[in-house]
């Protein structure tokens, strides 16, 4: 079963992971064309949508300051991990 994400100007199927990176395929509804793209995932279970850094922008989220494309996921993950290094 393919996990797929309603963007704002397409469709992303979640793809195949790699380590902690997924690639996924992107189909614009602009042009039809599909991209080949990857973030960053928890593990080889995470179908979580992408994080929209434009909209969620969180600076104690490393993938967040560094502009790199990341899971729902592993934002939370990033976070929490932040969270337990200043108590």
């Amino acid at each position: 079963m393919t996990t797929t994400h309603q963007m704002q100007y397409g469709v992303l199927s979640v793809g195949k992971f790699n380590g902690r990176r997924r690639q996924d395929i992107y189909v614009s509804h602009v042009d039809g064309e599909r991209y080949a793209e990857s973030a960053f995932a928890t593990g080889s279970d995470d179908t979580s949508p992408r994080h929209d850094n434009n909209k969620n922008y969180d600076p104690k989220c490393s993938c967040c300051w560094l502009g790199f494309c990341h899971t729902e996921n592993y934002h939370q993950q990033l976070l929490a991990r932040h969270q337990r290094r200043e108590t």
